[in-house]
């Protein structure tokens, strides 16, 4: 299968409490900073989660998806990626303003079932 160029357009998003969002390619990715954790700085606080077993596997998949093997050791500035369709509905509808592009990306989400 041929490799096409693509040139993603990311839009960052600063997001209540520090750091920004971007959106790429139906993810969101999000860098880790200084005394941040996987599970509290992105699953408890992008997704909404709160229960223990939902918060592992969330934490899991995040982990998988972004190349992580110990989230124990996560160097500060590593790059997170999470599948749009965990994002709280609020973080995605700030994900999707801006001008007609952003009204596109929202009727996508939602048309995915978001």
């Amino acid at each position: 299968m041929p490799l096409r160029s693509v040139t993603p357009q990311p839009s960052a998003v600063a997001v209540r409490g520090g750091g920004a969002l971007e959106y790429r390619d139906g993810e969101a990715v999000y860098r880790l900073r200084a005394g941040e954790a996987l599970y509290s700085a992105v699953v408890v606080r992008f997704t909404g989660q709160l229960h223990a077993a939902d918060v592992n596997a969330s934490a899991r998949e995040i982990a998988r998806r972004s190349g992580i093997t110990d989230v124990t050791a996560i160097p500060v500035g590593y790059t997170v990626r999470i599948p749009f369709d965990m994002l709280l509905r609020s973080t995605c509808r700030r994900l999707t303003r801006g001008g007609s592009r952003g009204r596109r990306k929202r009727r996508s989400w939602r048309r995915s079932g978001g």
